[in-house]
């Protein structure tokens, strides 16, 4: 015989409540509460809660008397949910716009706000100049100027675009302000000036062709700027080939005598960088194996350990001291301000003879040289096809075997420079609070040197881009 389930027991809400009022904290469920916006509710969970009157009854009558999307906006702001009260005071009428724009500006919610009024509407114009003007304060330019032509600000918006020198929509914007020939003249001359100076000379020629309408100028432009196919069409196009025998042929000679003086400073002091680390590593090496074979005696060898040793803010006598002495010591060390940390750091990569982390300061000097070469791939071959065509072969060869053999003893060198057996005693262990002069004997006599963590540059040594074709068959002289 199958029994009957017993009757169900029946909670009434407020005694549900009262039992969730010693699992919740009280603020907290009167919170959830208003956020229903039942105010029945509300003065329930407050009964229950024991909370004074006057704490809640003048703010719930004000609430009473306010309208409805008002009303939750309140509520909404009070709790701190600000999309929320954000959507409900775009609801609520003109009248109640400038709450809304504090609202924006304080709680940075202009995207939210933009979709939540009709493009084109005076508050969503308000709204994109607000953004406008907040984007250009923060330096976002480019951004401030599209929010400038979405509130139909135009002057604003040429601005923000002169600014982060976006001549395209420069010039949208001076048209549409539908400005004259002598005012976009010298807004594009002034801005041509500034395309030159970060080195966007092709830009630059474009807007002085264009818009200065000075073809001159422009060819002048692209030389300097060592487009050297550029400026040919640009001569042939406008019929001023005159300009290849005054300015492009003595360019490129200069340009040719500056990158050979630039690779051979390059290629100098890369040579003299990767022979001064060799002999950093071999007398490292050397002061290591002298100290082994004295048998790890840290009094005859402690000049071995001054520099590792200050790294971790302890002596090598600090192995005498307590361990609560060496937690001393490490906290007034790690007590140094920040700006001292930046200054160390800095010294850190300083190429000075004899220093610390002198062999490190090398690494990195030549990884940057090695860089610097590697990327100048384009523009020598640029320069190499422009030297060929106008009769420089002599100029040209010189360039393209000087390039070759930086490249070449570059390739060679970088599997000495960042192999594992010259980097392993670099990795570990590594320097810490609780490092002792013993810790580091024992590393010594473990064939290890200590040091800091490393930077990625001393680890990963750079990729050349082999792929890159620059050089020119023709010029491969005695090669079949």
């Amino acid at each position: 015989m199958i029994e009957k389930p017993p009757d169900q027991v029946v909670v009434s809400a407020e005694e549900a409540l009262k039992y969730l009022l010693f699992l919740v904290d009280v603020n907290e469920m009167y919170d959830v509460a208003l956020g229903t916006y039942d105010f029945d509710l509300v003065l329930m969970v407050a009964e229950k809660s024991q909370k004074d009157p006057k704490e809640y009854i003048p703010f719930l009558n004000l609430l009473r008397q306010l309208e409805g999307h008002y009303k939750h906006f309140t509520i909404d702001r009070y709790l701190k949910r600000y999309k929320k009260a954000l959507n409900h005071i775009t609801k609520c009428g003109a009248e109640h716009f400038n709450e809304c724009v504090s609202l924006v500006k304080e709680h940075n919610l202009f995207t939210e706000a933009l979709q939540l009024y009709s493009p084109g509407s005076q508050q969503y114009k308000h709204i994109a100049t607000l953004y406008g003007e907040y984007l250009s304060e923060k330096s976002k330019d480019e951004e401030a100027g599209i929010m400038f032509v979405k509130a139909e600000c135009w002057e604003q918006a040429l601005s923000s675009f002169q600014d982060c020198k976006n001549w395209r929509q420069v010039f949208c914007m001076t048209a549409r302000l539908k400005y004259g020939q002598d005012k976009e003249v010298d807004i594009a001359k002034k801005l041509s000036g500034q395309l030159k100076e970060v080195r966007r000379h092709q830009e630059a020629a474009i807007v002085l062709e264009q818009y200065v309408v000075d073809v001159e100028e422009s060819i002048v432009c692209l030389i300097e700027g060592c487009l050297w196919e550029e400026a040919l069409r640009m001569m042939y196009k406008h019929s001023r080939t005159d300009f290849i025998e005054s300015n492009l042929k003595t360019a490129l000679v200069e340009t040719c005598e500056h990158q050979m003086d630039t690779l051979n400073n390059l290629h100098n002091d890369f040579d003299k960088y990767t022979n001064r680390l060799d002999a950093v590593r071999k007398q490292k090496e050397k002061e290591r194996l002298e100290f082994l074979e004295s048998g790890g005696d840290l009094g005859a060898d402690a000049d071995l350990y001054s520099d590792t040793s200050s790294a971790t803010g302890e002596s090598v006598q600090s192995s005498r001291y307590s361990s609560d002495s060496r937690q001393s010591t490490y906290s007034k060390s790690s007590g140094k301000s920040s700006k001292n940390r930046r200054k160390a750091e800095h010294k850190k990569w300083k190429l000075k003879e004899g220093s610390q982390y002198e062999d490190l300061a090398l690494i990195a000097a030549l990884s940057t040289i090695i860089k610097t070469v590697d990327n100048l791939r384009d523009e020598i071959q640029s320069l190499l096809k422009a030297l060929v065509q106008f009769h420089f072969d002599k100029q040209a060869v010189d360039l393209q075997k000087k390039y070759s053999d930086c490249l070449s003893d570059i390739e060679k060198a970088i599997p000495d420079i960042w192999s594992d057996e010259a980097t392993e005693n670099r990795n570990e262990p590594v320097l810490g609070p609780m490092t002792t002069a013993n810790s580091i004997a024992q590393a010594v006599q473990r064939g290890q040197f200590v040091s800091e963590k490393q930077d990625p540059i001393i680890r990963i040594a750079p990729t050349l881009n082999k792929d890159k074709k620059w050089k020119l068959v023709t010029l491969d002289i005695g090669k079949s």
